[in-house]
């Protein structure tokens, strides 16, 4: 998936500074480049914590983790419920979300 999204705003940095000999066209093709490498950043840093949250990448696996662990009630014996893993996982689906929103251009996040 990352690499798809990848492949598809490589052409659309190019388009942004299509026009080779104005300033505001070239100024506008590197802002979007760099905002997608941070954006770029933030989706992959967000799938690394969600990986060491779950230890797999594979959505049904990390939602049977997750799906009857209650926040106030846990068990700090065992590590797979331990507020990090969970704070991680949390974190993690949040920045993931937040990076592909700034590669869509959504709302909130759009220059």
């Amino acid at each position: 998936m990352y690499l798809a999204i990848e492949l598809l705003s490589l052409p659309l940095y190019a388009l942004a500074s299509i026009k080779s000999r104005s300033l505001l066209s070239t100024e506008a093709g590197l802002k979007y480049f760099i905002l997608g490498a941070f954006s770029s950043g933030v989706f992959l840093f967000g799938v690394s914590l969600i990986y060491f949250a779950t230890g797999s990448l594979n959505f049904s696996e990390t939602g049977q983790l997750f799906a009857g662990t209650s926040i106030t009630l846990l068990d700090f014996t065992n590590p797979d419920t331990s507020l990090s893993y969970i704070s991680a996982y949390f974190i993690g689906i949040i920045m993931v979300l937040t990076g592909l929103l700034f590669k869509l251009t959504a709302v909130p996040f759009h220059m």
